[in-house]
This record gives C-alpha cells, sequence and structure tokens, in this order.
C-alpha cells in the first residue's frame, strides 16, 4: 500500500506540472497568434507603404506619357493610396492587440508622430500638385515623369516666374516628403522584423514547453500503467487474503464446531460474503482431483488454480440452478469441500429426513456424473450426512474425511456417500498372516505365479475391510517384500535398484489399492526374474568350474562327483542334476567320457602297453577300464591297440 501512495504522490505532482505546462502551452499560443496577428497587419500596412511609396516615386521619376486626361487620375489615385494608408496606419495603432504589447504601442505611437510629419509634406506635396492641375502646368510637366520634364522645361526657358516658383515649391515638398518617407519605411520595416522575431520565440517556446508537456504525458501514462498494475496486485493480494480467510474460518469451524468459532463465522459473515447459514441443515461435499500427482507434475501452480476454479464454478452453476445457498474452501492441494443449505428453511417439514437425503444425494450424484460427462478431469465426490446441529459439524467433518478414503478402495471417479453397501466391513481386521507365510515362500523360491497370486489374496482380503485397514495390511505387506527382497538381493548378488529402494514410500503416493497393487507387482517381477537370471549365470559358471576340473584333475584317481561336489560346498545329488540340466551327462559319466577319450588317444601309440595307457586315462582298475572301453567302442583295448597299428602298417 506505502508503494501505491508514493505512485499516487507522484501521479498528483506530474498531474500538477502537466496543468501548469498546458497553462504555459496556451498563454505561448495565445501571444503567438496576437503577435502573428500584428505582424501579418504590419506587414500588409509595410506593403500598402510600399505601393504608396512606388507610386510617388513614378511621378517624380517615372519615364511614361501620359495624356491630359490622366494625369488628373494619376494625381487623385496618389492621393487616394494616401488617405487609404493613413487610415491604415490608424487601424493599426488603435488595434486591441498592439494595445496590449506596450513595446509595440510605444514603437507605434513613434511611428504615427513620424507619420504625421511626413502626412504634412504629404498634404504640401498634395497641395502642389492641386495647384499645378488648375493651373494647367500638369499638362506639360507630366509627360516623361515631374522631374524630368520640369528640368527639361527651366533649361528651355519655356516657363514662367510664376511655375518655377510653384514648381520649386512642389519639389521642395516632394523632397521633404521623400526624407520623411525614408525615416518611416525604416521605422515601421523594423518593426515588422521585430514582431516576426517575436513570434518566432514564442513558437520556440511552444515547441520546448510542447516537449516538456509530451514528456509529463508519457510519464503520466507510465504512473497510471504502474498505478493499475499495483491496484490490480493489491486487489489480487485483497482477494487471496479474503479467500484464505475464509478457508481458515470455514475449516476451524468444520474441525472445531465450537460456540466461539461459530460466532467468529458469522461476525466475519458480511465482510467474508459467506452465503450458508448455520441455522439450517447442511450437508459437507467434498470434490477430489484424481491422478493429482500427475496433474501437479504436468501443469504449473496457475494453471492447476485455473483447473481447480473450473470444477468451482461448474458446482457453484449446478448449486444456483438447484437453488442451494453454499460455501467452500479448498482442503489440501488437490480437494474441495462445499458446504450446502440444500433448503430454505431451518426444518425439513413434514417430509422424513431420509427422502430428503435420498433426493440430495441423487441431485448431488448427477451434478458429478455431469462432469465426468464432460471429461475435462477425473474427479471424485464424498458426501457426508445431512447435519441439523452445526455444533456437531465438527463430527460430520470427521466422518466426511474418513468416507473419502475409500477412494482408495473403491478407485476413482465414483461417488460415494454415507450409507452404500460398498462401505460395509464383512468382519474385524486381522491381519492374514497364513497369506503372508505363503507370500514368502512364493517368493523366496523365485515362483512368480505364487508370489503374485498370494498378493492378490492378501489383497482381495483387505478390500473387504475399511481403507484404513487395507493401508495397514499393504504397509506391512510391503515391510514384508522389502525384507525378502533385501535378502534375494544379498544371497544372488544383485545390485540395488532404485525401484525398490524407496518401497514404502511408493505405496503410500497412490491413490487406489489398483496403483499400489501394480508397483507391488512390478517390484515383483522385476526382483524374481533379475534373481533368476543371476541363477542361471551362477548355474553356468559352476557347470564351466566342473568341467574345467574334470579337464584338469583327469588322471586323479580320487576325481570323482564326490570330490568335486565338495570342492563346491554342495550336495552329490544337487550338483549331479544341475550338470546334468546343462550337459546331459552325469559328473561320473562326464569324467569316464573324457577318460575313455585319451585312453582311445593313447592306444593308437604302440610304445605304451595297455595298463600303462589304462593308468595314465585315470582308470584305477583295469577291469572298470576294459568293461567301460568295450561298452564305447565294441572292443577290448588290446584288440583296439592291434587293430590301430595293423591299419598303421
Amino acid at each position: 500500500m506505502r508503494k501505491i501512495h508514493s505512485f499516487f504522490g507522484l501521479f498528483i505532482l506530474t498531474f500538477l506540472i502537466l496543468c501548469l505546462l498546458t497553462l504555459v502551452v496556451l498563454f505561448n499560443t495565445t501571444q503567438s497568434n496576437r503577435i502573428q496577428s500584428l505582424a501579418l497587419e504590419s506587414q500588409s500596412l509595410l506593403t500598402e507603404w510600399n505601393q504608396f511609396e512606388n507610386l510617388t516615386y513614378l511621378i517624380l521619376l517615372g519615364r511614361y506619357t501620359v495624356s491630359d486626361s490622366d494625369t488628373p487620375r494619376i494625381l487623385k489615385e496618389w492621393s487616394t493610396r494616401y488617405r487609404a494608408f493613413s487610415n491604415s496606419l490608424d487601424s493599426l495603432i488603435k488595434n486591441e492587440e498592439s494595445q496590449m504589447n506596450h513595446d509595440m504601442q510605444s514603437r507605434m505611437a513613434g511611428a504615427m508622430r513620424v507619420w504625421r510629419y511626413t502626412e504634412v509634406q504629404l498634404n504640401n506635396a498634395s497641395y502642389s500638385f492641386d495647384l499645378i492641375i488648375q493651373s494647367g502646368l500638369s499638362e506639360k510637366v507630366m509627360v516623361n515623369g515631374f522631374l524630368h520634364t520640369m528640368y527639361k522645361l527651366r533649361m528651355q526657358n519655356q516657363l514662367s516666374a510664376e511655375e518655377i516658383f510653384l514648381l520649386d515649391d512642389t519639389l521642395y515638398a516632394l523632397e521633404a516628403l521623400d526624407d520623411a518617407t525614408r525615416e518611416f519605411d525604416s521605422l515601421i520595416t523594423s518593426i515588422v522584423e521585430d514582431l516576426k522575431v517575436e513570434g518566432e520565440m514564442y513558437l520556440k517556446r511552444i515547441r520546448f514547453v510542447s516537449l516538456g508537456l509530451l514528456a509529463t504525458v508519457l510519464l503520466i501514462l507510465g504512473l497510471s500503467i504502474l498505478i493499475n498494475r499495483q491496484l490490480k496486485t493489491a486487489q489480487k493480494s485483497r482477494k487471496i487474503y479474503l479467500e484464505n480467510t475464509r478457508n481458515q474460518i470455514l475449516l476451524a469451524f468444520c474441525r472445531s464446531s465450537t460456540e466461539e468459532n461459530r460466532a467468529l463465522f458469522e461476525s466475519r459473515s458480511g465482510e467474508l460474503g459467506f452465503s450458508v447459514s448455520l441455522d439450517r441443515p447442511l450437508l459437507l461435499l467434498m470434490v477430489q482431483v484424481d491422478d493429482f500427482s500427475t496433474f501437479s507434475h504436468t501443469l504449473n501452480l496457475v494453471e492447476q488454480q485455473t483447473v481447480l476454479e473450473g470444477i468451482l464454478g461448474f458446482y457453484e452453476e449446478s448449486f444456483r440452478l438447484e437453488g442451494f445457498g453454499y460455501d467452500h474452501f479448498q482442503y489440501g492441494n488437490d480437494s474441495l469441500i462445499f458446504l450446502i443449505n440444500p433448503f430454505n428453511t431451518g426444518h425439513l417439514g413434514d417430509l422424513d429426513e431420509l427422502i430428503w437425503f435420498e433426493q440430495i444425494r441423487d441431485g448431488m450424484e448427477s451434478i458429478h456424473n455431469e462432469y465426468k460427462k464432460k471429461g475435462i478431469l477425473s474427479i471424485t465426490s464424498s458426501l457426508g450426512n445431512l447435519n441439523t446441529d452445526v455444533l456437531d459439524l465438527d463430527h460430520d467433518f470427521s466422518d466426511l474425511l474418513q468416507l473419502s478414503e475409500y477412494r482408495f478402495l473403491l478407485g476413482k471417479g465414483q461417488f460415494i456417500y454415507m450409507g452404500s453397501t460398498a462401505l460395509r466391513s464383512i468382519e474385524d481386521f486381522l491381519y492374514p498372516q497364513d497369506k503372508e507365510r505363503l507370500f514368502e515362500e512364493a517368493v523366496n523360491s523365485l515362483s512368480e505365479e505364487d508370489s503374485l497370486r498370494t498378493l492378490d489374496e492378501m489383497i482381495d482380503y483387505g478390500r473387504t475391510h475399511e481403507p484404513r485397514d487395507l493401508r495397514r495390511l499393504i504397509l506391512r505387506l510391503t515391510a514384508t517384500l522389502s525384507s525378502l527382497v533385501e535378502q534375494l538381493q544379498r544371497t544372488y548378488h544383485l545390485q540395488e535398484h532404485s525401484v525398490m529402494t524407496p518401497m514404502i514410500f511408493q505405496v503410500q503416493s497412490p491413490e487406489t489399492i489398483e496403483e499400489v497393487r501394480g508397483i507391488l507387482a512390478d517390484i515383483i517381477i522385476q526382483t524374481l526374474a533379475s534373481c533368476r537370471n543371476k541363477k542361471e549365470e551362477k548355474h553356468d559358471q559352476t557347470v564351466l568350474d566342473v568341467k574345467e576340473i574334470i579337464q584338469s584333475q583327469l588322471r586323479d584317481f580320487n576325481l570323482s562327483a564326490e570330490s568335486i561336489a565338495d570342492y563346491f560346498g554342495l550336495t552329490t545329488a544337487y550338483l549331479n542334476r544341475l550338470f546334468k540340466s546343462h550337459t546331459a551327462y552325469s559328473i561320473a559319466g562326464y569324467i569316464n567320457f573324457f577318460r575313455l577319450e585319451r585312453a582311445e588317444l593313447l592306444l593308437r601309440d604302440k610304445n605304451n602297453t595297455v595298463a600303462e595307457i589304462c593308468e595314465l586315462s585315470g582308470f584305477s582298475n583295469q577291469g572298470s577300464f576294459f568293461r567301460l572301453f568295450k561298452k564305447k567302442y565294441g572292443r577290448t583295448p588290446g584288440d583296439y591297440q592291434k587293430e590301430m597299428q595293423r591299419a598303421a602298417t
């Protein structure tokens, strides 16, 4: 608010400066217009004077010929121009604009004095011209210019003494007029030029002040934008403050419906604009956004708020159409809670309360389904019981919160209400320890099918109870699975997977049991698959190690399945099964196979006896050697050696 006040103060100061600059511009504009008007009138007077002066010079010095009839006309025109100029000068001096400018008035008064002197000379010249016209002398001297003709006639002695005196007087009057007009011309010209300069000065002032005026206007515009933004921010902050205050008061009253909280609600009702009446029956409705985790990660805070406002607007419009009084507050990040007056009176009348509730419930369910049809966002609605005693509202609010937990059991997009058969528990909850033991055995045996089946049986058992019991079952089952996974990781030397480590946290965030089941099933499938792969790798390596031992110790009379099993720390039967599953031989059969192969190779060499070959091949008993060799090759070792020797020769 301080910032807004500062902006307002600066705005007012700037506005005053704008007004002052506007007055300055208006004043200078007025002065400029006045000066320009005087300048134009003075310029017009100067033009008129120049025309009159030119006519005078033409009369005196002109080189044109006029007829007798034109001479009076020219002189008459000269006289007319003289009077017209005199009137124009007098009009300029009496001009209101001229009189307002003291300097101009003083200078025009000086010009007027010069003009009066000039006027005397003009009258003298005019009088002389009248005498010339009356005497008929004009016919002689106005032929090729007054002065030229007069001097010519005088030189030719064609003029009488009286005519010469008359012409001299006229010449003297014209010369005096010429001196006076020069002075007057200079004075009038300077006045006109000074008026132009003064007018330009005012125009420069106007341009300079106009720039300041423009800058001030831009500053005011910028301040207006800043003030507008600050006002919008303040309004938004005020709106947020009021909304938060509404939320706090409504939430506090729902959590603890004491007389103090009721008094606080009613005292702030006018300021905060509460619509519900605590003297009428109330319904609590909770609307939850499904998949809020995905929703919050996909949209930013502004977009999230826009979506919640869309849900709010839809329900508010529906309530208005139904004629309900309502208020709401946001509960957590993903839920809206409505307090609704479904009746216009404080009592239900003659109808049964259950009938009223069923009608309202059907209406609320219709609103819920109507929003689902829009397909914008999945929501779950939970409708509490009808409250007729406002001081028990906190109990109804607690029941509503418990009711909303059934989304975990029933799934998303549901309309949940008190009294639904889906909410009834079959029996008291007892943790299924026998199922847990079966689950442990299935996991330890790496049986994916049995593990998943037992998992589903335990979850199905939990579904028949309340959501909090099902969550307890899931947490304990998760702890058991976590322990089993860690044990299997150590047994099979598995690397710890990130999907397994935060297992307890993973099962707490999903909104439905189906999602939890999917998480646990994925962990089981991945873990058991990793264990089986590791087990296969271990078996393969064991078989390779057994083969290597057999190859390296083939001549050892003590080499047997029992000695190899003891080496690996396994039972003979288990090692035989493992070895046979990979090679199709028992360990003893594999040993005898390679001993016979070695014996057959040695029998091809005539340098060794059969007894020596028996020993070199690893047989400790010649009887066994003879029997096994004949069984494989169809003849005794001696016969086979002789046959090889004959074939060689």
